[in-house]
């Protein structure tokens, strides 16, 4: 708690050196970097009401059909809301930011007339991004050139090696000292320097050449000096001894910041010891997270899995269900069918039977019909032997004859010839 009210403090004292300094400060900064033209400027106020509660109506995270992941967000409207288009903006950031995720945003319109609410956002109404001006990167020459102090002072935190630092901040404070209007400017500018040097850890270093070029001052070369007007030489003394005094403030000053970077060293130490700790759960939160999300991924997978494999079964149930349906149906028009083959075959055997009984009757009609002819053709057979025997013994006819009308073989003539 105690290191985060230190960081709070620390911040609020750059925030105050950077709004005393804004437009000097960033505006020529912006127009050197950005080629940007100001041609007027007024500010106004930075500060917005922030509203006590914003819920949305309705938002879902969702899994599309191409196991894309995003969030969906409904907003149902009764009537038309003109303001819509920007609330939906800020819920989009508020959302974004939570989540992380793509967002449909849905507006639902219930009213009875047409709906007027703007849709979409111009180009100009949407936000793609920032310009970054990283003042690491900038020029360290150009910003010492500069005759704004306060972009003078920027010069500390550009791009230099390490080993140009001492050089860089005389140089600095030579700038500042000839850029100042005024003692109190210098001595603001000199703080301001101070407190920004924490930004690079070069706090020490700063106060001491800051201390080290006011004792190095060579009054010579002051401008008053030369004009030989001692009235200023009677001011620059004075000056002298306000920037003894000054320099008296930087030593004590220095002091408290060597306390100050001691206990802050410890600290420091004891913070990166707790910061591996962290670390070192972090990591193996990280581990365990990465587990869980594989498991999470193979469970997932599998219940994909699963559930296709219900959705064939649901099918397949569907299928079997509807050629059950089927051939009950069938099972039903083929016992229909069946009873009427029953019924028939009842009729046809009874035809049968009574068919049977007709052959039987037939049969034994043909029976005693064979029997008459079998008697009736050894009648007639008897017959014609009696009549070969009666031709044979008028001997009218020869035996060639006999067998022609008697339609019998020659050899027979002769045996029933033989046997008279």
């Amino acid at each position: 708690m105690a290191e985060q009210g230190k960081s709070k403090k620390e911040g609020n004292i750059y925030d105050r050196i950077f709004k005393e300094n804004a437009e000097g400060l960033f505006l020529p900064l912006v127009e050197q970097e950005l080629g940007l033209k100001i041609k007027s400027i007024q500010a106004i106020p930075n500060k917005f009401a922030r509203t006590l509660e914003r819920e949305t109506d309705f938002l879902y995270q969702i899994i599309t059909e191409e196991e894309e992941k995003g969030i969906l967000h409904l907003e149902v409207q009764t009537k038309d809301d003109h303001e819509i288009i920007y609330r939906m903006m800020e819920y989009h950031a508020l959302i974004y930011r939570k989540y992380k995720l793509p967002i449909q945003h849905v507006v639902i319109y219930l009213g009875q007339k047409k709906s007027r609410m703007r849709s979409k956002l111009e180009g100009k109404e949407v936000f793609s991004g920032f310009e970054l001006l990283s003042v690491h990167e900038l020029n360290t020459t150009q910003l010492l050139s500069s005759q704004i102090p306060e972009v003078i002072l920027l010069a500390l935190l550009s791009n230099y090696e390490e080993e140009r630092t001492e050089a860089v901040l005389r140089h600095l404070v030579k700038e500042l000292r000839a850029a100042a209007t005024s003692e109190s400017d210098f001595k603001k500018y000199m703080n301001q320097l101070i407190i920004l040097s924490r930004l690079r850890n070069l706090q020490e270093t700063t106060i001491q050449t800051i201390s080290d070029m006011i004792l190095e001052y060579d009054v010579e070369q002051d401008f008053l000096y030369k004009k030989g007007i001692e009235k200023g030489i009677k001011e620059e003394r004075e000056r002298l001894a306000q920037e003894m005094a000054l320099l008296e403030e930087a030593k004590a000053v220095l002091a408290e910041e060597r306390l100050r970077a001691k206990k802050e060293k410890a600290i420091a130490e004891e913070e990166r010891e707790r910061i591996a700790q962290e670390k070192a759960i972090a990591e193996e939160e990280r581990e365990r997270i990465a587990q869980e999300k594989a498991i999470a991924e193979e469970e997932r997978e599998r219940i994909a899995q699963e559930k296709a494999i219900a959705e064939e079964e649901r099918e397949r149930i569907a299928q079997e269900k509807a050629i059950a349906e089927r051939e009950k149906e069938q099972i039903t028009e083929e016992k229909f069918l069946v009873e009427q083959e029953k019924e028939r075959i009842t009729q046809e055997k009874a035809i049968a039977e009574e068919e049977r009984e007709q052959i039987a009757r037939e049969k034994e009609q043909i029976t005693e019909e064979k029997f008459l002819v079998e008697q009736e053709k050894e009648r007639i057979t008897q017959e014609k032997v009696e009549m070969i025997k009666s031709l044979l013994r008028l001997n009218i006819m020869n035996d060639e004859q006999i067998a022609e009308i008697s339609n019998k073989s020659i050899e027979y003539i002769q045996s029933v010839r033989a046997e008279l």
